[in-house]
């Protein structure tokens, strides 16, 4: 009976290992490549889960005991960097993000006008002609074409070029070939010089970055070129850094220039050693690190590792007569005639939300650097002409919030109290932020744009109190760069589409609020730089450098433009060999200046 159950059951078995094999057949196994793309996939969703943890996971808030160094005379300074290192980092996502140069895609270095100088003869039998439009009278910026009323002053990049002033007879009289491994140095190398008003001294100023080397830093050089066929350096010193910006004023060259600790020197910072978290200057006679009392410490939070560090140097030897830094991060300053305006943007933390401010620091420096007091606005300041001194006031444009919920705000501040007297907030659409901002005594236009569509706002700023505005309507692009034109205009330098297309436009305000006269555009690549184009108020004329990429060989061209009170009307298109750095309009020929190329053009203005 027992082996009869036994043989029934192996029956039913079989019966079951049957049926199982027919519904579930041996070619039907999982095949191998898909449970290799399973664990693939499992094993990068890991490694995904654990890179966001390491970005986004707070880091320890405890800092790290500096007390050991409580005799050193940087010990303020060390606290600081402490604090930035550890507490003012929330998570490595931000504390990496601020250390690429990310914040400096909103911000410009776009510049300003006013009307050309020239002085007296000098010792050298010139005289001196500005061709710069600088943004303060009397404060004269870096440019690469000076001139005289004898010879113009050409810097390509790696060289300086000096031409003779003669119509259809000008030639190249001199250069001066600077050597430092110009086939290394990276494309968009900071390089500016300046002309003495007596005409004998060149300073030339190179922002070097090499593709050999990690190393950032800013070089001056000084050239004697009263015998243009005999040029003589002088004087050359450097400094660790990137190039920022300059002035001349009264025989002294402020330069001011941005670095990372990490540019100071050494990639990283020992505090037994002030040579590693300290800007120096390298002379003749040696490196030397800035003294703690020539440090400025912002009062607010602060979230970055780097200074901004002006220096006072003799136009004619370079020598160094003082200099001051700015532990922060910013993308430009502005200059007046005795004041250096330094924005530190920092983040404000509440319990809904991180909003940017920027706390204003000023610093006067005629009789030498010294900090005259700071002031907090809310937004980051989109660069050196957002900001305007006028009859004791200082006004400031920035944007506020990010993204959709970005928008501009407009603050007044009095230079006495360093109190905001008065402030127009969010008066752009929701979601914009500042392009441009053009101060002309108690007037204003602002730009803001999203993307490319744009309303011009203009301010009366003749009350502070009572502060009043109008708008334009919505206009195709927006401007880089905003421009007084004399005679109540406003010439309006930018783009037409995201990427290309350029619009030259005038605007003017009446009572309704701002209009559109006229406006010119075209279908090709220019620059962003203000100081790129050729702007000549007393003539009404605007000239740019423009390729078209889409056609090939690619083509060149230079445009004048000329506004006649109602329309921009194009005087000459001109087919050059390259792109033009400068151009200059002297008594009616245009001298065109490029790496590759000189030319003079016989010009007609109606």
């Amino acid at each position: 009976m027992k082996q009869k159950r036994e043989k029934l059951m192996h029956a039913l078995s079989y019966a079951d290992d049957e049926y199982i094999t027919e519904a579930a057949p041996r070619g039907k196994k999982p095949k191998r490549k898909f449970v290799k793309w399973t664990i693939l996939a499992a094993a990068l969703g890991c490694l995904l889960v654990a890179f966001n943890l390491w970005l986004f996971v707070p880091l320890d808030p405890m800092l790290p005991d500096v007390s050991m160094y409580a005799d050193s005379p940087y010990y303020e300074v060390i606290q600081k960097i402490n604090t930035t290192f550890s507490r003012g980092e929330e998570n490595n996502f931000k504390r990496y993000l601020r250390k690429t140069d990310f914040f400096r895609f909103f911000f410009g270095l776009f510049q300003e006008k006013n009307d050309s100088e020239s002085l007296g003869p000098t010792a050298t039998g010139q005289i001196y002609q500005e061709t710069t439009d600088n943004q303060v009278q009397g404060i004269i910026e870096g440019d690469l074409v000076k001139r005289s009323d004898r010879y113009a002053y050409h810097l390509a990049s790696n060289s300086l070029r000096i031409y003779s002033i003669e119509q259809e007879n000008s030639a190249l009289v001199g250069e001066y070939t600077v050597v430092d491994r110009p086939q290394n140095r990276r494309f968009g190398s900071e390089r500016c010089m300046y002309l003495s008003e007596d005409c004998k001294t060149v300073t030339l100023i190179f922002s070097d970055r090499f593709t050999d080397s990690s190393e950032n830093r800013v070089t001056v050089i000084s050239l004697d070129v009263s015998d243009p066929q005999n040029i003589v350096k002088k004087n050359v010193i450097s400094v660790a850094g990137e190039y920022l910006t300059s002035r001349v004023i009264d025989g002294s060259l402020l330069l001011l220039t941005t670095a990372f600790l990490s540019d100071l020197g050494s990639s990283t910072v020992d505090f037994a050693d002030e040579s590693t978290f300290v800007p120096q200057i390298t002379t003749k006679e040696g490196t030397e690190c800035l003294a703690p009392e020539q440090i400025i410490l912002p009062q607010t939070v602060l979230y970055a590792n780097s200074y901004v560090t002006a220096f006072c140097l003799d136009e004619e030897t370079l020598e160094a007569k003082d200099a001051i830094a700015v532990l922060t991060l910013v993308a430009d300053v502005y200059i007046t005639d005795d004041c250096i305006y330094v924005p530190h943007y920092f983040y404000k933390n509440t319990a809904t939300s991180d909003y940017t401010m920027n706390e204003i620091i000023a610093i006067s420096y005629k009789n030498g650097f010294e900090k005259l007091g700071s002031v907090c606005v809310k937004g980051y300041v989109n660069n050196q002409y957002s900001m305007d001194e006028y009859d004791g006031v200082l006004r400031v444009v920035t944007t506020v919030g990010d993204g959709t919920e970005s928008n501009a705000s407009l603050y007044c501040i009095d230079l006495q109290t360093w109190e905001i007297v008065s402030s127009v907030k969010k008066f752009a659409p929701k979601g914009e932020s500042v392009r441009s901002v053009r101060f002309d005594g108690d007037a204003a236009y602002v730009c803001t744009a999203i993307e490319v569509t744009d309303p011009v706002f203009f301010f009366d700023l003749s009350d502070v109190k009572h502060i009043t505005y109008k708008k334009s309507a919505m206009h195709d692009g927006f401007s880089h760069s905003l421009v007084s034109f004399g005679d109540g205009y406003c010439l309006g330098i930018g783009l037409e589409t995201v990427l290309k297309s350029i619009k030259i436009e005038i605007y003017k305000e009446n009572d309704s609020g701002v209009e559109s006269v006229c406006k010119y555009d075209k279908d090709v690549y220019c620059s962003s730089d203000y100081k790129d184009y050729l702007v000549d108020r007393e003539k009404r004329i605007i000239g740019f450098s423009s390729y078209n990429a889409l056609v090939a060989p690619i083509v060149s061209y230079y445009t004048l433009l000329w506004f006649d009170g109602e329309n921009l009307q194009v005087i000459t298109e001109i087919v050059n060999d390259g792109q033009t750095d400068r151009a200059v309009y002297i008594d009616g020929y245009l001298y065109l200046f490029g790496e590759n190329f000189f030319k003079v053009e016989k010009v007609t203005i109606p």
